[in-house]
């Protein structure tokens, strides 16, 4: 519920920062067992702060009876561990168990994790710190971490299995998602603790699951969270996303464009753009967010930036009368060291000189 709730939480700050906001928001809603209205006073909070709180009160809660989990745990290897799976769901329940986990040496908690139903793993996840049990999670049986994986996406639990990301092999992840709606793992990604391994995971999903990514963020009005997404990928993963875009109707193409102005991510898309061939380059361009000045500006002092002149010349010969109309409003035009670039690397195509001259 309150991972529903958090789209409206934050106020301050830009779309970027908001979003980050309510995503820190929902997940330390979840760490402490509260509903996003009760945490709604930290909603303009800088993100970064409330990640760092996050982390340290899941510490505190977890310091408080170490001794006594530990304790536990070490009882809990003296037993057969048929004998120490019974306990743990008749006895000790799910959230002692989540909390004795982490003590555990792995290799005894995988044996008794492999005697434990899914569901009642399912239960453990929802309270359990992946980075105490990492070396645990990466010795489960691929086919026990999908079933748990489903189970919880099927709960709606997106926030547990954002946290697990970056603790479970890549294969297993797979698994989880086979199938999985693609709302789902739009959600969970966006939830993911560590978006550095976010690369391998799209690397392993076949085209039609990133169109039906993509279709769901258009229909959904959710383009920003899918662009925040992307501007986590490193450049391979994020050009492949960018084609695939791309190549679907114009009104989703426009969407896009339009979320990538909103945040100015123009540092993260304006290198992607290289690997398009010149109709999709045309499709993803000529879209009502590109006909505004201000933004085609961006993208001109984003392009001279990162000198990405070729790139960038290609941008301009894919430009239709209305769009190149709005380029030569763009006020880089007349800043001299802009001028001077383009200059610098004229391929001797007409459209340059005359932009150059009009402006």
């Amino acid at each position: 519920m309150a991972e529903t709730a958090a789209r409206d939480a934050p106020r301050g700050g830009n779309a970027a920062t908001r979003l980050a906001a309510r995503i820190e928001l929902t997940k330390l809603a979840h760490e402490l067992d509260l509903g996003l209205d009760e945490v709604a006073f930290l909603a303009d909070a800088d993100p970064d702060d409330l990640r760092r709180f996050r982390t340290d009160v899941a510490e505190r809660l977890f310091a408080r009876h170490a001794d006594r989990f530990a304790r536990i745990a070490h009882l809990s290897s003296l037993v057969p561990v048929t004998i120490a799976a019974r306990a743990a769901q008749h006895a000790v329940g799910p959230l002692v168990s989540a909390r004795i986990a982490g003590s555990l040496p792995p290799t005894e908690a995988v044996r008794l994790a492999r005697r434990l139903p899914a569901d009642f793993l399912a239960e453990v996840c929802l309270t359990l710190d992946p980075d105490r049990v990492r070396g645990i999670v990466a010795d489960l049986d691929v086919e026990l971490v999908a079933q748990i994986g489903r189970l919880l996406l099927e709960r709606g639990e997106h926030v547990v299995l954002g946290r697990f990301v970056s603790v479970v092999p890549t294969a297993s992840a797979l698994a989880v998602v086979d199938g999985a709606d693609p709302g789902d793992l739009l959600r969970a990604a966006l939830f993911a603790d560590d978006r550095s391994v976010l690369p391998a995971l799209v690397d392993g999903l076949d085209d039609d699951v990133l169109v039906a990514v993509v279709e769901h963020a258009h229909a959904t009005d959710a383009h920003l969270d899918a662009l925040t997404l992307v501007t986590s990928l490193d450049p391979g993963a994020r050009a492949r996303v960018v084609g695939v875009v791309a190549g679907l109707p114009a009104d989703r193409a426009a969407g896009f464009l339009a979320a990538v102005a909103e945040i100015d991510a123009w540092r993260e898309l304006l290198p992607a753009l290289g690997a398009l061939d010149d109709g999709a380059l045309r499709a993803l361009v000529n879209v009502p967010a590109t006909t505004d000045p201000t933004v085609l500006d961006a993208v001109l002092r984003t392009g001279r930036e990162l000198d990405l002149a070729p790139t960038l010349l290609r941008v301009l010969h894919a430009l239709d009368e209305e769009h190149l109309a709005a380029l030569r409003g763009a006020p880089a035009l007349a800043d001299a060291d802009v001028r001077r670039w383009l200059e610098r690397h004229d391929d001797g195509d007409d459209r340059l000189t005359a932009l150059l001259q009009a402006s």
